[in-house]
């Protein structure tokens, strides 16, 4: 979303309390970097596809967007963050990939979904929980 001022964080807050929808499965597979083909900045564990996933986010998007943000002109890549990387040699990125590249989870249930603020700060961002919304 970016930086919103407390007013559209309010509203924002508040329009995500009606996004609906059923719980689902999920399951983590495969590991990955950004941005595609270029120096490596993140190590990302991948979500397999899921259709409840994807209507989940266009459900969330669609609220955003109510709200007054813009559209993500981004591709939904839904993923875990691992690592965030700076100067790290592509050697060991390569070895990291290769090693962990049948990463797979058990599958899991989501049941709820979280609305999260960050801030950055000198040894990188904290991020706080600021709202749970039960599916």
């Amino acid at each position: 979303m970016g930086d919103v001022d407390g007013g559209v964080f309010a509203d924002i807050r508040e329009a995500l309390a009606g996004v609906r929808s059923d719980f689902f499965s999920l399951r983590i597979k495969g590991v990955g970097f950004f941005p595609p083909r270029k120096r490596p900045r993140v190590i990302w564990a991948g979500i397999e596809p899921s259709e409840e996933l994807i209507l989940l986010h266009k459900r969330i998007e669609t609220t955003l967007v109510g709200c007054g943000l813009s559209p993500e002109g981004r591709k939904f890549s839904p993923h875990i963050t691992l690592a965030r990387l700076k100067n790290t040699p592509l050697s060991r990125v390569t070895c990291f990939l290769g090693q962990h590249a049948l990463l797979a989870s058990r599958t899991f249930t989501v049941d709820r979904f979280l609305l999260y603020s960050s801030v950055l700060g000198r040894s990188g961002a904290k991020h706080y929980v600021e709202e749970e919304y039960l599916l």
